[in-house]
């Protein structure tokens, strides 16, 4: 009877999140039907009673049902999109007699406005044709199917009053049916269009009607109107001063959606309201000028001075500097602090960057954190309906870990994408369909409605403080200009542009209608604009006097990290003297964390393997030479956070390991919770280990952005196969390796990156280091490099790249990321098979003071070796085995641990060490146009040329191939007997 139950619910309210509130209810009323039906009112013994003939329960049966009230002839019965719990209560004062049936129907017309009121709104300020290829095609009937007649009411009922219901979501005031319908159209079908109707909490539906329903809906203040009025001047003056003083350089103008900088003044207005401290922002490269000048108050002159060419330091050998539309800044207004990040040209990657650096603000702050930093973010129309990342952000925004309180997005929609239009662009009616996904609401804004775009920025605030979650701003607007300023659109967007060569700029629109309905006086206007404009044309003189100086401030936390820094030396510059990075500590120390998290609760029963895993640990907290690289981890971050660190380690399965060999949770096999092996830890909240969604793009960028916001956070991204990093190449390109080059922006983030060939294919074997090298901004001949020590050089390079073959290099590496007095990032290759091989174990000894990082490891034996093997990773190992159990002699094995910067000091003074040296051979698992191979060679060449000696390199290792790896495990196990025996001339 439940299905039928529910079947009957929705034809009686047709109601598109019918769901589990009201089918209870029904159930509810029907067990009372079938037990005692007279206890029912009338109006539900009638609904039953004919749900069980299977017929439809209309106005008209109610009407029936209950004599006195009107008979009516709705055209399409009760239908709509109402909330449950308004229906049911409308019905209830229905059933009691208190209402007739004209209320009913103006309630689900009602919620037929909120739900479709939108498809009749006029956004477009072009008025463009409302169909393809400018916008999808009309709803057919769209207009009657919200007319008054659909719902039943004739021209003499529009006339009757309604009563005032006490009822969330319902009419207001007591009006008539006109007023209330008027009303309707006003709010849902003007300028201003909403979606919220998809969201299933009623909660959430009841707080927009209220707001958007109001009798103060778009009224603002004088003096309101008066900052709208500055913000819009600002924001077109900008545009058009540029041009006449910049005519021919490109600025990625926001010329034609100028309006949408309201926004930022309501933000800033609802700021002190809510309690925020900050505004983290980003956006891409369309406005950015003009939002930097009248947003983040970046100084004009610096910004023409960039115009002028007049960079911040340059250098080709280690700064590139950026364009200056990429550039962020930092500012202060009151007590609000702006901040708005750097970005790339790669549309959208910077979202979960600021997710990552916003996630960290907030754990800064404490619990308050998520509603004291509100992140926004600007996007374009074409590319949030185009760019899979924006799909990705988005996942995370409620998983644990990733949550940031809610965005507000703002699209900067200008109905057109380079060239392509809208239909090109995107399968949706709106850029902002992709959003409904996680039940967000959306707001649609004309760009030249100055009174609706604040009000869309009112609401989006509100609602992001009360629900702590995402809302969109769709402004609606055009770009006035092509692509850049430089760019003809009419080549292929003719029909358009004839539109927007006869559309009027905003300001002047906005100027008149402040003028035409008493809102401002002319007065007031010509002294407000007369105060604006001069402040362009001083900024343009002083520019001219701006020195070739830093414009980017280095925010006070990082201070710290940039005094071995000076922008007067050809390589920009290294001061100070060597510095020694203790990395080891007390065994007294590494004793009380080893035990501290290798034990576990007596309560807690874990799974066999895992408990003998832990048994292990405690031999090796006791001093057994059995600590593998997953426990190494444990106790390097442990020490970290009671020195005042704080350790945040995402990915795939990271909590346990891909590859079963981390275990920082451990889940009792009987009660199914899970122990944190960090539980017991003075500054437990200081560690973090999360096991991410499955993604690499966004994760990666997240914990980028996450590792920007402080030098005291180690801040690792784990991929669950080194494969799959290419996932996030963009990341890695745009932001990890570059950042610090294009904008003075270190960046600690480490990428563990799990490598190695051990027979799984093409797809589970290569971490693809090469790329990574490559990336490297190290010189390959180290010309200027000889004589700087390895603390200098590693300023220098961008990255740091590590394949460390045992657990101690690990631990060590990872202590000194965050000891260093600089910040690089460091791409950590870790060799699968080494997390577990006793090979590569080590004691708590081997971390003690005293102990570091090895860039190099030489062989022991340095006798009567003829052949010197060079090598990185786990082939190590496999190299080691074959001497072995070969026996062969003259074979000498050394391991690069860092293969950028290249530890070339320590190369030269193991060569000193042979005297019979004859062949060096790089040997390798990766094909040979993979791996280090073309990295490592030109750089020993420049050792063999610095020391005197020639040697031919020899490559030892797979041929070329596509893949990375061969697929079948046979032919795996040939090629490496194969090269094997070659790397020993057997």
């Amino acid at each position: 009877m439940r299905v039928g139950l529910i079947r009957g619910g929705r034809r009686l309210l047709n109601v598109a999140n019918f769901g589990g509130e009201s089918a209870n209810y029904l159930e509810h009323l029907y067990q009372v039907y079938r037990q005692s039906p007279e206890q029912l009112q009338p109006s539900w013994k009638k609904y039953f009673e004919l749900l069980d003939q299977d017929k439809n329960y209309t106005l008209e049966a109610i009407a029936r049902e209950r004599p006195g009230l009107a008979s009516t002839q709705p055209g399409a019965g009760v239908g709509g999109n109402a909330s449950t719990s308004q229906a049911v209560s409308i019905l209830d004062q229905l059933g009691q007699g208190n209402v007739n049936t004209d209320v009913l129907r103006l309630s689900e017309l009602a919620a037929a406005y909120r739900t479709f009121g939108h498809l009749l709104t006029s956004l477009d300020p072009l008025e463009l044709p409302r169909k393809p290829p400018f916008h999808k095609a009309q709803v057919p009937n769209i207009h009657e199917r919200l007319s008054p007649e659909s719902f039943g009411f004739s021209a003499s009922s529009l006339a009757a009053s309604i009563p005032k219901l006490d009822i969330p979501g319902y009419i207001g005031s007591s009006s008539t049916i006109g007023e209330c319908i008027e009303k309707y159209k006003k709010a849902y079908c003007g300028s201003i269009g909403f979606e919220f109707s998809h969201i299933p909490s009623p909660e959430v539906q009841n707080f927009f009607i209220s707001k958007i329903e109001d009798d103060d809906f778009l009224k603002f203040s004088r003096d309101e109107h008066l900052q709208f009025f500055k913000g819009v001047y600002n924001g077109v003056r900008w545009e058009k001063f540029c041009i006449k003083a910049f005519p021919t350089i490109k600025r990625f103008g926001l010329d034609g959606l100028e309006g949408m900088l309201v926004l930022f003044d309501v933000f800033e207005e609802s700021a002190s309201k809510f309690g925020v401290k900050k505004f983290m922002m980003a956006m891409a490269h369309r406005g950015r000028l003009n939002v930097l000048a009248n947003v983040m108050n970046k100084p004009l002159h610096d910004i023409f001075a960039e115009f002028r060419g007049k960079n911040w330091f340059v250098s080709p050998l280690f700064r590139s500097g950026d364009v200056k539309y990429h550039f962020g800044h930092v500012t202060k207004k009151g007590d609000l602090e702006l901040e708005l990040l750097h970005n790339p040209s790669h549309l959208q990657y910077v979202h979960p960057v600021l997710a990552g650096k916003v996630c960290a603000n907030q754990f800064e702050l404490g619990p308050d954190g998520k509603s004291q930093v509100v992140p926004i973010v600007v996007h374009g129309d074409a590319a949030f309906s185009g760019e899979g990342i924006v799909y990705e952000t988005l996942q995370m925004g409620y998983i644990p870990g990733y949550s940031i309180g809610g965005t507000i997005h703002i699209i900067a929609n200008n109905q057109i994408g380079f060239t392509a239009s809208p239909e090109e662009g995107s399968s949706c009616r709106y850029p902002t369909d992709v959003a409904k996904m996680m039940e967000s609401p959306i707001i649609h804004v004309n760009s030249t409605s100055i009174e609706a775009i604040a009000f869309a920025g009112r609401l989006a605030f509100e609602y992001r403080a009360k629900f702590h979650k995402d809302i969109y701003i769709n402004v609606v607007g055009f770009r006035r200009f092509g692509h850049n300023e430089l760019d003809m659109p009419k080549f292929t967007n003719a029909e358009m542009y004839s539109k927007v060569d006869k559309t009027a700029d905003i300001l002047d629109t906005y100027r008149k209608h402040l003028l035409k309905n008493n809102l401002l006086d002319e007065e007031t206007i010509v002294a407000t604009e007369k105060q604006l404009e001069k402040r362009f044309e001083e900024a343009l003189q002083k520019s001219t006097q701006v020195k070739e100086i830093d414009f980017l401030k280095v925010p006070k936390k990082w201070e710290k990290m940039y005094q071995g820094f000076s922008h007067d030396s050809p390589y920009g510059a290294l001061n100070g003297e060597e510095k020694h990075v203790e990395t080891g500590l007390p065994y007294d120390v590494l004793l009380r964390h080893a035990k501290m998290t290798s034990e576990i609760p007596s309560h807690i029963q874990p799974h066999t393997s895992i408990k003998r895993i832990f048994e292990t640990r405690v031999k090796a907290a006791n001093g057994s030479p059995e600590i593998d690289y997953g426990f190494a981890e444990i106790i390097a971050y442990s020490t970290l956070a009671s020195e005042g660190f704080q350790i945040r380690l995402s990915g795939q399965d990271s909590r346990r390991g891909t590859f079963s060999h981390r275990h920082a949770f451990v889940q009792c096999q009987k009660s199914f919770e899970y122990h944190n092996v960090f539980k017991n830890h003075e500054n437990a909240d200081r560690i973090a280990v999360y096991n991410s969604l499955l993604n690499e793009m966004a994760a990666l960028g997240f914990e980028y952005g996450y590792a920007l916001q402080s030098p005291s956070i180690l801040t690792i991204w784990e991929a669950q196969f080194g494969d799959f990093a290419n996932i996030a190449q963009v990341i890695a390109d745009e932001f990890v390796v570059s950042g610090e080059t294009k904008w003075d922006q270190q960046n600690g983030v480490v990428m563990f990156l799990p490598h190695g060939y051990d027979g799984q294919g093409p797809d589970h074997s290569s971490a693809r280091i090469e790329r990574y090298l490559q990336l490297s901004s190290e010189r390959e001949d180290f010309e200027g490099l000889w004589d700087m020590s390895d603390d200098k050089i590693s300023r220098l390079v961008n990255v740091s790249i590590v394949n460390c073959t045992t657990a101690d290099n690990l631990f060590h590496v990872l202590r000194r990321q965050v000891h260093r007095d600089y910040r690089k990032p460091l791409i950590a290759i870790t060799g699968k098979r080494m997390l577990k091989f006793r090979g590569c174990f080590c004691s708590l000894s081997d971390l003690q003071t005293g102990t570091k990082f090895k860039r190099y490891i030489p062989d022991k034996e340095a006798e009567n070796v003829h052949t010197l093997l060079l090598c990185s990773g786990q082939v190590y190992y496999d190299l080691l085995e074959k001497r072995d159990t070969t026996g062969v002699k003259g074979f000498a094995i050394a391991r690069v641990e860092e293969l950028t910067p290249f530890p070339f000091k320590e190369v030269i003074q193991d060569l000193g060490r042979y005297k019979n040296l004859k062949a060096i051979k790089w040997c390798q698992e990766e094909p040979m146009n993979a791996g280090p191979w073309s990295f490592v060679v030109p750089r020993m060449q420049a050792i063999f040329k610095r020391i005197g000696r020639t040697f031919d390199m020899k490559y030892v290792g797979r041929v070329p191939c596509a893949a990375p790896s061969v697929g079948d495990s046979r032919l795996h196990n040939l090629e490496l007997a194969k090269y094997l025996n070659e790397a020993f001339d057997l």
